[in-house]
Formats: C-alpha cells, sequence, structure tokens
C-alpha cells in the first residue's frame, strides 16, 4: 500500500479500530508488524487524558511485563517523544543517549519479546497536545533508511489527523480556509521547493512566501510542513 492508498482509504474509514487496522496493514509492507498508539499528554480536545497503549498490537505478556516493571517512567522512547522533531530509531538512544542501566536492560529486553529494530514517532496537535506511535519488528533486519523514516512519518501523521477527526466531538471540529496564494505556496513546498524558489516561480519576495505560509500553518494549527500539507489533504484542501 502506497502513501496515497492508505491516505484516500484513512479518511474514509468509521471508526478507530477500522483505522488502526488499515496502518498495520501499511507498516506490515515494509516489514513492520509491531505497533503501539499512544497519547502521551492530555487531549483536551478529545476530553482524553494522557494514556500508553491506546492502540496496540504488542505481545499481551510484555505489555503485563512493561506495567510490572514500572517501565513507563523510565522508558528513553517515551522521554525522546517530548524533544525530537520526528521519526528516530531506537538504536540512535541506546548508542547516544547516557542510559541507566535499568534502561539499557529494558531495551534488551524489548528484543528478546520480539520488539526489534524499534521506531518512535512523535505526534503533534493544538494546545500541545502530544502523542505517539512505537513500531517495530518481530524478525528485525528492516530497512531503516532515510526515506523509509519519512514513509513512515507521513503515514503516521495521516493516522494521527484521521485518528483525532473521529475522536473529536463534533462541535469542536473547525472549518479551515485558505486562500488560493496559501493552497498553491504550500502546493509548491510540499514537492520539494524553498521558500526561495517559491518566490521565484511566483514572482514575489521570499518575505512574502514566508508570511503565506505562517498565515497557513496558523489556520491549519500546524508546526510544520509535513503537519500542514497532511492536514490539508485530509481536509480536502
Amino acid at each position: 500500500m502506497n502513501l496515497l492508498e492508505f491516505i484516500e482509504q484513512s479518511n474514509t474509514v468509521k471508526t478507530v479500530d477500522e483505522l488502526f487496522v488499515l496502518l498495520e496493514k501499511a507498516l506490515s509492507d515494509i516489514g513492520i508488524d509491531r505497533v503501539v498508539f499512544s497519547l502521551m499528554t492530555e487531549h483536551i480536545m478529545l476530553n482524553k487524558p494522557a494514556g500508553h497503549g491506546v492502540l496496540l498490537n504488542y505481545p499481551e505478556d510484555w505489555m503485563k511485563y512493561y506495567a510490572e516493571k514500572s517501565y513507563e517512567v523510565i522508558d528513553p522512547v517515551r522521554h525522546f517523544m517530548f524533544a525530537s522533531e520526528g521519526p528516530f530509531h531506537w538504536k540512535r538512544l541506546i548508542d547516544y543517549l547516557n542510559l541507566t542501566k535499568r534502561q539499557s536492560n529494558l531495551f534488551n529486553e524489548a528484543s528478546d519479546a520480539g520488539l526489534r529494530d524499534g521506531v518512535g514517532v512523535p505526534l503533534r496537535s493544538a494546545r500541545g497536545a502530544l502523542a505517539g506511535l512505537g513500531l517495530a519488528s518481530s524478525t528485525g533486519n528492516l530497512d531503516l533508511s532515510k526515506n523509509t523514516l519519512s514513509y513512515i512519518n507521513l503515514l503516521s501523521q495521516q493516522f494521527y489527523q484521521v485518528y483525532l477527526s473521529l475522536e473529536r466531538m463534533p462541535e469542536k471540529v473547525e472549518v479551515v480556509h485558505l486562500s488560493d496564494r496559501e493552497q498553491e505556496i504550500l502546493r509548491w513546498c510540499a514537492n520539494g521547493k524553498t521558500k526561495w524558489e517559491v518566490g521565484q516561480i511566483l514572482g514575489i519576495s521570499e518575505h512574502t512566501v514566508d508570511h503565506h505560509i505562517r498565515n497557513a500553518f496558523k489556520k491549519l494549527e500546524a508546526s510544520n510542513m509535513t503537519v500542514a500539507v497532511t492536514k490539508a489533504l485530509h481536509m480536502g484542501i
């Protein structure tokens, strides 16, 4: 399943469970068969508290052991969700952070439980809300190249936006209107053009391009271009 197929199909699901099954299918195509989705902070707009493992297919024995050991408190993956701007390898944390012995044991035990080649994906929304996806393979040997991480990130962002729309109370759904110019600039940026290049194409200054991007981000409640484009696609803009 490619990204466009996932976007189209996820935009038609009726329940969160259907959405999660679709995400599992998309990720399984690249060898990821273990997924856990958590609300890292309270989601006021959904009236939902923070919660670990809101949706998951992690091994039941591991989740029970994780809770018994209170690993949620010391888990480096959960901690790094708050600091990372995008998806990251668990191995990056093992190699570069000064982990405690207990934290190192956590990673070793997770691998023994069939959670290998892990990836964390932070997901941000309005009012400072943070969610996260923990992804892994039961067999390992995943291709975790830069391109693969980018694909995972886009899948995850679309999943999160649809999750929010399914769980959000109807009266809190807002209609977003982007001007023709804002939409045009987002399309060029989504195709990899820099602000300077967009300005040259449209015959406007880089400062004006930046002004329109900032307005679009504000309307979409987006913190970066990936989130803005994903939201715009999801809204049919």
